[in-house]
């Protein structure tokens, strides 16, 4: 749930960026910011212990995918995650700030309001989610499938308010989230 309000934080500072400086100074920015998070993350983050020494194994690794890679429940958490949380990053990620801008001719400050939309909807309904999927946990597959039915997309594109819009895609990135993580 605070990652979602991080994603928020930085989505609103990225718009507001993009806004006066530009693709290419937003993007930079965000590269800087990665890789100053990064390092600051490899300084203090620590993979064990204090004090402990580990060795990894790249055998061990190895055999550990493959554990992984022949779990069926793998595969389907990553295509669960995958068909429905593709939908929701892509229109936030790639194209869906100039789509509502030049597309839709949006402001810029409608358009990050509908990625609050986007966020808030998200935060909420994935919660609402996750005790929802305490409870059922074992039928999880099966709300996948009712989640992505074709059902859910056609509400979606039939809605011409992209309010409505954006709100089913948060729900939909929210419970592909939720329904694959066991």
């Amino acid at each position: 749930m605070f990652g979602q309000l991080g994603q928020l934080a930085s989505a609103v500072a990225l718009v507001k960026i993009l806004a006066y400086e530009g693709w290419t100074s937003s993007f930079l920015t965000v590269a800087a910011v990665a890789i100053v998070a990064t390092i600051c993350s490899a300084a203090v983050i620590n993979d064990s212990p204090t004090g402990q020494v580990t060795r990894s194994d790249v055998r061990l690794s190895r055999q550990d995918l493959r554990i992984v890679v022949r779990n069926p429940e793998a595969w389907l958490g990553f295509f669960v995650y995958m068909s429905g949380a593709s939908t929701c990053l892509m229109f936030a990620l790639m194209w869906g700030y100039n789509y509502l801008e030049q597309g839709q001719a949006r402001t810029p400050q409608q358009a990050s309001g509908f990625f609050t939309v986007l966020v808030i909807s998200s935060l909420i309904v994935s919660s609402i989610i996750g005790v929802f999927t305490s409870r059922v946990g074992n039928h999880r597959s099966e709300l996948a499938l009712i989640g992505n039915s074709p059902t859910s997309w056609r509400a979606a594109m039939s809605c011409t308010l992209p309010v409505i819009c954006l709100s089913v895609l948060g729900i939909r990135g929210a419970r592909a989230k939720a329904l694959s993580v066991r």
